[in-house]
């Protein structure tokens, strides 16, 4: 497998996380399967998947109780296996 450019690009190669566990959940499905995470502005997380077409970004804390099921749909179209 091709490896994601935006990953291993980071310092330490360390997974960013969240305060949401859901959300955090996600990135971690995400990082582990080789998905490129990194922060970004606001404490956003920019999640791209190993293809590299599309980036989805993550809230630190999720804006109302459609976010996680929102991410998860969002990152589910960019290949993520959940």
């Amino acid at each position: 497998m091709k490896r994601n450019p935006v990953r291993y690009k980071q310092n330490g190669d360390k997974r960013p996380s969240v305060k949401d566990q859901a959300l955090d959940a996600l990135i971690e499905e995400a990082w582990n399967q080789e998905w490129g995470c990194r922060v970004g502005g606001n404490k956003h997380v920019m999640c791209y998947p190993p293809d590299g077409s599309r980036m989805i970004p993550i809230p630190s804390t999720p804006s109302d109780w459609r976010t996680v099921k929102n991410k998860a749909a969002q990152m589910k179209r960019g290949g993520l296996e959940i």
